[in-house]
C-alpha cells in the first residue's frame, strides 16, 4: 500500500476551498469526473508524452544545422552543464509564471484565483487555479509555457545554428510533458452537447471536469 503523501498548509488550504466548491457544484447538479495521475505516474507519463516532439525538433536540427566542431571551445564546454542547469531553472520558474498569468487572465477573480508552490518529495514545481475554467481556457493555460520557452526557442535555435540553447530549449520542451499530458486528457474527454468546466485538482497532477 502507497503511503499518502504529507500536505503542505497551502495545499491544506486549497483543499478546503475545492470541496467547498465540489459541493456547490455537485448541489447545482453538475457530475463530476477526476482526470488525474499520481505524481510519480504523471512525471514518467509526461515524458513519454514529450519525445515525439523531442524527436521531430531533433530531426529538424540534424538536418537543417550543420555541426561546426572547429568552433568549439572546450574551457568553455566545460562550463556548460552549470550554465544549462542554471538557466533550465530560471526557465522553469517563468514557466510556471506563464501558467499563472493564462489562467490568472481567464479566471474570474484573475490572479486572486492562481497559487504557485513546490512538491518537494518529488521537486515538482506547480501553478494552480482554484476557479474553474473552460475547455479552451485551460488548454491555452496549460500550453503557453511550453510553446514560449520550449518551442519558440528550439525554432530560433535550429535558425541561429545555435546547439547551446537548442540543448535548454529541448529540455524545456520535455519539462511540459507533465502539461501535455493533461492537454491529451482535456482533448480526449467528450462532452458533447453538455455544459462542462475544468478545475484543478488540490493535491493531484491534473483536473477535476464538471459536466451538467
Amino acid at each position: 500500500m502507497t503511503k499518502e503523501r504529507k500536505l503542505s498548509k497551502a495545499e491544506l488550504l486549497r483543499k478546503e476551498a475545492f470541496d467547498a466548491e465540489n459541493e456547490r457544484r455537485i448541489a447545482e447538479g453538475y457530475e463530476r469526473h477526476d482526470l488525474t495521475v499520481s505524481v510519480s505516474k504523471a512525471n514518467w507519463l509526461g515524458f513519454v508524452m514529450s519525445m515525439p516532439f523531442v524527436l521531430v525538433l531533433m530531426g529538424l536540427f540534424t538536418l537543417l544545422t550543420p555541426m561546426d566542431y572547429e568552433g568549439w571551445d572546450m574551457a568553455e564546454a566545460s562550463f556548460f552543464p552549470l550554465v544549462v542547469v542554471a538557466i533550465v531553472l530560471l526557465l522553469t520558474v517563468l514557466h510556471e509564471l506563464i501558467h499563472g498569468a493564462v489562467f490568472g487572465w481567464f479566471a474570474p477573480h484573475r490572479y486572486k484565483a492562481i497559487q504557485f508552490g513546490v512538491i518537494w518529495s518529488m521537486l515538482t514545481p506547480y501553478c494552480a487555479c482554484i476557479e474553474p475554467l473552460t475547455r479552451r481556457q485551460y488548454i491555452w493555460g496549460a500550453a503557453m509555457p511550453t510553446i514560449i520557452v520550449g518551442f519558440l526557442p528550439a525554432f530560433i535555435a535550429i535558425a541561429m545554428n545555435d546547439w547551446g540553447w537548442f540543448v535548454i530549449a529541448l529540455l524545456m520542451v520535455i519539462g511540459g510533458g507533465g502539461d501535455m499530458l493533461i492537454i491529451w486528457k482535456l482533448m480526449t474527454f467528450r462532452v458533447s452537447g453538455k455544459e462542462a468546466l475544468f478545475c484543478d485538482h488540490p493535491t493531484l497532477p491534473g483536473l477535476v471536469a464538471y459536466v451538467r
